[in-house]
């Protein structure tokens, strides 16, 4: 049997409601913060979570722009944006700082 495609952020997101959720349909240009609860079960729908503090460095990275982040009060550098969803990632974490 295989996992739905969203499966580990539909779980993450029920174990942190905090997170925010960035929506993106075929149709739109630019990533939205979603209305819901929940990320969409739909395939044709792009999902992204983030913990709160990262939005708008998550908003930069999926458009395409630099990001920077601050592991551990270490000098900021620029990270690889990768739109592959990882619940382990620095935009899943609450001590790293983001830009």
């Amino acid at each position: 049997m295989t996992k739905h495609k969203k499966f580990e952020m539909l779980v993450a997101k029920g174990l942190d409601m905090d997170l925010v959720i960035l929506l993106k349909y075929p149709s739109m240009k630019d990533w939205e913060v979603s209305p819901n609860a929940y990320p969409p079960h739909k395939d044709h729908v792009e999902a992204f979570l983030c913990r709160p503090e990262h939005l708008a460095a998550c908003r930069k990275g999926l458009s395409g722009e630099i990001v920077e982040v601050e592991f551990d009060e270490e000098q900021w550098r620029v990270v690889k944006f990768d739109q592959i969803w990882s619940k382990d990632a620095w935009y899943m974490d609450k001590e790293v700082r983001s830009r």
